[in-house]
């Protein structure tokens, strides 16, 4: 028996005048002074279902019957936490860092700040290797932008010079452009 197999009994048992009938039951009401049965409730592998044909609503029912309104839903598994597989440091021309992108397995990505924020609100976004794109430009090799910083990350293992921007090379920003000049 699961849990909301276990909260069903617990709610049949709280009611008065109950009437079974497969997964669902009519009773009397426990939220206003019911004299006819007039509230409806079924349940399936989801979520307890609950009406009262009075107009009662679900919080005056559940409260009325002193449980908690998460009891009459599946509980929600646990999220495992995801595992840090690769941090991917942007810096600014002159090397400082600006900002992180952080890849997890299963695999997702979000950016950082360098002061630990989950987010780039105040960051100026900049290429990634901006500092190795620069002097690509300068000594006038060819530059690849590529999808992601993994990709940048091979090419460099190659010998050649490669950028992307946050969010893969299909999130350019005009602000990018005067780098490639």
């Amino acid at each position: 028996m699961n849990t909301l197999d276990r909260n069903w009994e617990m709610f049949c048992s709280k009611l008065e005048q109950v009437k079974h009938n497969n997964n669902s039951i009519v009773a009397l009401c426990p939220s206003h002074n019911d004299k006819s049965p007039s509230l409806t409730a079924s349940f399936n592998s989801e979520k307890i279902l609950v009406k009262c044909q009075a107009g009662c609503t679900f919080k005056e029912i559940v409260t009325a019957l002193e449980m908690k309104q998460s009891q009459f839903f599946t509980p929600k598994e646990k999220t495992p936490p995801k595992k840090i597989v690769a941090t991917y440091r942007y810096e600014n021309k002159d090397g400082a860092h600006v900002m992180d992108v952080v890849r997890f397995k299963p695999k997702d990505f979000r950016p950082k700040r360098p002061d630990g924020k989950w987010t780039l609100d105040g960051v100026t976004r900049v290429p990634y290797r901006l500092p190795q794109l620069l002097a690509g430009i300068k000594e006038g090799q060819d530059i690849l932008i590529l999808e992601g910083e993994k990709d940048c990350d091979n090419a460099k293992e190659l010998g050649l010079v490669a950028t992307t921007f946050a969010g893969g090379a299909g999130k350019w920003r005009g602000e990018y452009s005067k780098w490639f000049q």
